[in-house]
């Protein structure tokens, strides 16, 4: 990774991600930190949800395949989070959409 994610990169990022689940994809997100990597993983979208101040996604997670867990944007601070989990504390992360082609 060479570059930052940008608030407005996550907020462009947000609005792709919930086109994709509303189509019907099969939605692949790499969830993380950066610089620091306290969080490197994939979650697999499956719905989402939009009301004027946040967007929650219901994601299979492979480390809790019992369960999903609820990934949210929030439009005014154009930042994601994951609650905690068994591997994350919780808080702020970066998302993108793993196999979304070279050029979007």
């Amino acid at each position: 990774m060479i570059f930052p994610f940008s608030r407005t990169g996550q907020a462009k990022e947000a609005e792709r991600l919930v086109r994709a689940v509303h189509t019907g994809e099969a939605v692949v997100a790499h969830v993380f930190t950066f610089p620091a990597l306290t969080l490197n993983h994939a979650l697999v979208l499956a719905t989402a949800t939009e009301t004027p101040a946040r967007v929650t996604f219901e994601a299979y997670d492979p480390n809790q395949p019992n369960t999903t867990v609820a990934l949210t944007f929030d439009r005014d601070r154009r930042q994601f989070t994951l609650p905690p989990v068994d591997y994350f504390i919780g808080g702020p992360i970066n998302v993108y959409e793993v196999y979304a082609g070279f050029l979007r």
